[in-house]
């Protein structure tokens, strides 16, 4: 308790120091500093995601922005400060009722020639949002983490229709709570990517991805994945293009003396009628990390509709439906749960939101977001989410 209320206090000083300072700069029109309030409420009807012994609760953040961004020209720079407040109105018993968390980050992008443009963004969060929208959940209840993500880039044209990305990534995840260390995690991934303009609106693509992760505990759920595959870009029409990506995945794994090799890919098609409107689909299939500690990876298949629609000038919604299919084997369970046997772990959300563009100051936010899980191997549950939100920007 101490350390959160130092670090409120922080908060707190931070926050005045801002309000005084930024304000006369950020109120500039054409200033590279822009200030911004969000004040969200989310009504959660299933708080620890059980199937029976639901327990409700309504949850308020209060989370000022502060942002630096500027085009120098070769060099584009992004920075920005997210502290907020969050209160529960019925929290666990090993959470307080006021928590204060963090995210900062930086973006940048450098033209070291007009052939060769070098990239780099920078996040660090401190929070205990399980974000499950992101392809599923390590820890079903959220506790208080740190994590940080590092992505690098090297774009090099080689000629005018041919081009490479280049491409590395750190993450580092660290729980505060010493009975949640064990689901403390590290990944680092590289990647290449050879497009080459093929003609008539089409692209060829060759990819090669490498990632390893490492989860702390006795035992090292992590592992080595390996892609290599090939693609294609193809714009249709000026309403519609495709995306195609096939290859070969395999996974190297860190505790079991064994690895795995299987097809993957992934496709997508983008769709807009009209200028108002426009719908993404998309499937995957891939090896994984798996969602649930008892094995080392997963077999996870995916697909997703997004429909974006502007109703009026100042009206949009988005309209979202993502189903995750996590298939475990027993072959790849770790050693202290070899009784485990195959099974599913599947995940359907759909969710919907509307933005309301009140003025240029002023957004208001209303959404919705329900979470089905089902499984074989753990607790099914569906859980229901409706947000409120209001945002002022200076």
């Amino acid at each position: 308790m101490r350390s959160m209320m130092k670090r409120v206090r922080l908060a707190v000083i931070g926050l005045l120091a801002l309000g005084v300072v930024l304000p006369a700069v950020a109120w500039d029109p054409g200033s590279p500093v822009s200030l911004s309030v969000r004040l969200e409420g989310v009504y959660d009807d299933n708080r620890d995601g059980h199937e029976s012994n639901k327990e409700e609760t309504f949850n308020t953040k209060l989370q000022p922005r502060a942002a630096f961004a500027y085009d120098f020209g070769i060099t584009y720079i992004d920075l920005f400060y997210m502290p907020y407040i969050l209160t529960r109105s019925n929290a666990r018993d090993d959470q307080n009722d006021t928590e204060l968390y963090h995210e900062l980050g930086a973006n940048l992008r450098h033209d070291l020639t007009p052939a060769l443009t070098f990239s780099l963004s920078e996040r660090f969060s401190m929070t205990d949002d399980p974000r499950v929208t992101e392809g599923g959940v390590a820890v079903r209840e959220s506790a208080t983490y740190n994590r940080n993500v590092l992505n690098l880039g090297l774009g090099i044209e080689v000629d005018p229709m041919t081009a490479v990305e280049l491409g590395g990534q750190s993450e580092i995840k660290r729980y505060d709570k010493r009975e949640w260390r064990n689901y403390d995690e590290d990944k680092l991934g590289a990647s290449l990517v050879l497009r080459r303009e093929l003609g008539l609106m089409l692209n060829g693509l060759v990819r090669l991805s490498y990632t390893k992760s490492e989860f702390s505990g006795e035992i090292d759920r992590g592992a080595e994945f390996i892609f290599a595959g090939i693609g294609l870009e193809k714009t249709f029409s000026p309403n519609l293009a495709g995306y195609l990506n096939l290859g070969w995945n395999s996974a190297d794994y860190n505790e079991l003396d064994d690895s795995k090799d299987t097809p993957a890919g992934d496709v997508r098609l983008v769709l807009s009628p009209t200028p108002d409107t426009s719908l993404s689909l998309a499937a995957s299939y891939e090896l994984a990390d798996s969602d649930w500690r008892g094995y080392t990876t997963q077999e996870r298949t995916a697909f997703s509709a997004t429909l974006h629609h502007r109703l009026t000038p100042q009206i949009n919604s988005v309209l979202a439906l993502e189903h995750v299919l996590g298939a475990y084997k027993g072959d790849t369970a770790l050693e202290e749960d070899l009784q485990l046997g195959d099974g599913d772990d599947d995940l359907t959300t759909v969710r919907a939101s509307l933005l309301y563009n009140l003025n240029r100051n002023l957004d208001f936010e209303l959404g919705y977001q329900m979470e089905d899980w089902d499984s074989d191997i753990r607790e099914s549950f569906t859980r229901n989410k409706v947000t409120v939100a209001l945002r002022a920007t200076l």
